[in-house]
């Protein structure tokens, strides 16, 4: 056996390890999501507000005036209707 593998330990390769500093802004940032999905999720303590009737908003003419009568002029013909016998 080599000196740098000992019985019961595996080798690593030392690049590939994250530097102490990354590893604690790794951890801390997953605790971070984690306390604001929580936050997010959790229903909020304390008095639901109560929501006071509102009156309705004229309708807003700001754009174009309301119509008064019928927007197009639609005339149709005065024909009877008839049945169309099936195509067999």
């Amino acid at each position: 056996m080599t000196s740098q593998h000992r019985k019961g330990q595996t080798m690593t390769d030392p690049a590939s390890e994250l530097p102490p500093a990354r590893k604690w802004f790794s951890i801390a940032l997953v605790i971070l999501v984690l306390v604001v999905l929580f936050l997010w999720y959790s229903p909020h303590s304390g008095k639901p507000k109560q929501e006071q009737p509102v009156a309705p908003t004229p309708r807003s003419t700001e754009w174009a005036p309301e119509p008064t009568g019928p927007a197009v002029p639609v005339n149709l013909p005065r024909t009877p209707m008839t049945n169309v016998p099936d195509r067999k």
